[in-house]
């Protein structure tokens, strides 16, 4: 089942418009409000609320990968894992962008949708996943 990882770079900037480019496999960062609204789904507007909408399509950049979770989680168990992943996976590219210059880029809370019938978010704050 198709599920959406996607988490906010504020102070990045890059120009990348339709799915932007691959950071790794199966993991885009892109700066297209247009490519990321049509990520997001009338669910995840529902249960992410407004403002973390609002947050993910004024970014400068968004990060997100749209996969099938194999096995799909449990999400009383098995999602927290699959998030922080996500996470930890742009946090090593954010620190790898000291090497290059010093900066303030961090990620804001990463969200991660799985389902469609009665789909489920887990949120991450700074890798403290609630």
């Amino acid at each position: 089942m198709k599920s959406l990882f996607v988490t906010a770079l504020p102070n990045l900037k890059v120009h990348e418009t339709g799915r932007g480019f691959e950071l790794a496999p199966g993991l885009f960062v892109t700066s297209d409000p247009n490519h990321v609204a049509r990520l997001l789904t009338k669910a995840f507007h529902l249960l992410a609320g407004s403002l973390a909408v609002d947050s993910l399509l004024r970014s400068n950049a968004v990060v997100y990968a749209h996969e099938d979770l194999n096995p799909p989680p449990d999400p009383s168990t098995t999602a927290v894992p699959y998030i922080d992943s996500f996470l930890r996976t742009v946090n090593m590219f954010s620190m790898a962008l000291w090497l290059i210059k010093d900066n303030s880029v961090d990620s804001g809370e990463g969200y991660l949708q799985y389902g469609s019938l009665h789909p489920i978010i887990a949120l991450c704050i700074n890798n403290a996943t609630t």
